[in-house]
């Protein structure tokens, strides 16, 4: 009896000692691994450039002294097993938010790599009638064809046109027929071919159905080029203009479309106001690249630049930054941050094709992605038209501000904001000016003060030759009493600390 006694012993005292050795080996490879994820997420907290001095040291501090206590009961055998598992636990945790950081600080860097543009692609298209042989699939008939183009020499025509020579030895003719012309002379031929900017197709698609079902797009060519340069300031002291322009598209951002939605937004970073000033998409302005009057909606073909040059031009004023979105962009992101509360000045039904019987009321409206831009797109319910629609996007674009600045969800939904806007957002402002903008939010969460002013239009004819179109078409006059009154708005954001 004894003796099983003492075997039992032995037996327990044997696995006593291998269970110890086992605890002993599992906390050493936790220290190890809790030392390698300490290293990456301090890397990434100094890397990031978003976290605010007296935070990063204060957390440093903190889990320095955390890491002194339970580093050597890991690692060191003759610690006590209490201790042992009291460092374990502590580990485990540590280890769990030192990955929640790593990949909310990895999010942040792969967003910024994301959005940042270095360059933009202009398409063109090959565009033949219904009853042309060519297509997609058997582009054989164009080699050392014939092709039409537009009489206009900028570089980017230029240069896609020399892609397309050498790819099929094509020859050139411009004709002199607008754009719109042009496309409809297609409907029913069978032989003549037309090499167009994709923005312009697009856009008289639009206006002409002969155009959208009697022709077809049989190739086209994309050419690369510089995205707008910035003209940088310290975003963290000095007044700046972004210019917030929107395509009229869906899915993933796309260059050289109309830019239906166009903001100066004017910021203060010393006073934290930030003052919006909407354009209508019809207001009629002269191109800067060649004085030709259009719609400010049709500069977006030719690319931001030209959109950024001519509101500097209408306004006399400088644009520092552009931040280019199209429509899913604001569907995703409303529904990343949970929706939106948003105030109408109307009760209203939205029509149209993409935004149809959505109702809203005066006041208060509890709005998803679908249902905001909805709210944005709408001009047909108003008396006001087009002018409420400008106000009606300021009033999202502020509820989505406040939102993402007073409330939490930047920090419980962090990775899927980021991820829902990623393909349909781009900006030439500089990961560091973005950075700094961040670390300074974060350093004192002070609420932004906003204020808005919407551009009208002016007396005159609402009919006149859009140069994009080659043809006549509805436009929004220009109101110099309404400019001046923008000018003078965004002036005393810079310089007047009461307003």
């Amino acid at each position: 009896m004894r003796k099983d006694i003492r075997e039992e012993e032995k037996r327990q005292a044997k696995n006593k000692a291998k269970s110890g050795k086992s605890l002993c080996l599992l906390s050493k490879i936790l220290g190890i691994v809790y030392l390698v994820a300490l290293a990456v997420f301090e890397y990434l907290i100094i890397s990031s450039g978003v976290i605010p001095t007296k935070f990063i040291i204060l957390q440093a501090v903190v889990l320095l002294l955390i890491s002194i206590l339970i580093l050597p009961m890991l690692l060191i055998n003759r610690a006590r097993k209490k201790n042992k598992i009291v460092a374990t636990v502590i580990s485990v945790i540590l280890l769990a938010v030192y990955g929640v950081g790593i990949v909310y600080l990895g999010s942040t860097m792969g967003f910024l790599n994301g959005i940042i543009a270095s360059s933009q692609t202009v398409t063109y298209d090959v565009v033949v009638g219904n009853d042309n042989r060519i297509t997609e699939e058997d582009t054989s008939g164009l080699q050392g064809a014939k092709v039409l183009m537009p009489n206009s020499s900028d570089d980017d025509y230029i240069d896609a046109a020399q892609v397309l020579q050498e790819d099929f030895e094509v020859t050139f003719e411009q004709s002199s027929k607008d754009n719109k012309s042009l496309l409809e002379s297609l409907v029913g031929n069978a032989q003549d071919i037309v090499f167009i900017r994709d923005g312009y197709y697009q856009q008289v698609c639009d206006n002409s159905d002969d155009v959208s079902k009697g022709t077809r797009i049989v190739y086209t060519v994309k050419i690369s080029k510089a995205a707008l340069a910035a003209k940088s300031t310290d975003v963290t002291s000095q007044t700046f203009n972004v210019l917030l322009t929107g395509n009229d598209t869906k899915g993933e951002l796309q260059e050289g479309l109309r830019s239906d939605v166009n903001m100066i937004m004017t910021v203060n970073p010393k006073t934290k106001k930030i003052h919006l000033t909407s354009i209508p998409r019809d207001y009629y302005i002269a191109l800067p690249q060649n004085g030709e009057m259009d719609k400010l909606t049709h500069t977006g073909i030719y690319g931001v630049d030209c959109t950024s040059a001519t509101l500097e031009n209408l306004f006399g004023i400088e644009i520092n930054y552009y931040v280019r979105v199209n429509f899913t962009a604001v569907e995703k992101l409303v529904d990343a941050i949970g929706g939106l509360t948003i105030k109408s000045d109307y009760a209203f039904t939205t029509s149209g094709r993409f935004n149809n019987g959505f109702e809203f009321v005066v006041g208060e409206n509890q709005v998803d992605g679908k249902k905001a831009l909805a709210f944005c797109r709408e001009r047909h319910a108003f008396a006001d038209g087009d002018n409420q629609r400008v106000k009606d996007q300021q009033i999202v674009i502020q509820a989505i501000v406040d939102k993402l600045t007073t409330s939490t969800v930047l920090l419980t939904d962090y990775t899927d904001v980021l991820g829902a806007i990623e393909k349909y957002m781009e900006t030439n402002m500089s990961a560091d000016e973005i950075k700094s903008l961040v670390k300074m939010q974060l350093d004192d969460m002070s609420k932004w003060k906003f204020s808005k002013y919407a551009v009208v239009g002016g007396e005159g004819s609402h009919t006149n030759m859009c140069y994009s179109l080659g043809c006549n078409a509805w436009v929004m006059p220009q109101s110099e009493k309404s400019i001046a009154k923008a000018v003078k708005e965004m002036n005393e954001i810079r310089n007047n600390p009461n307003k």
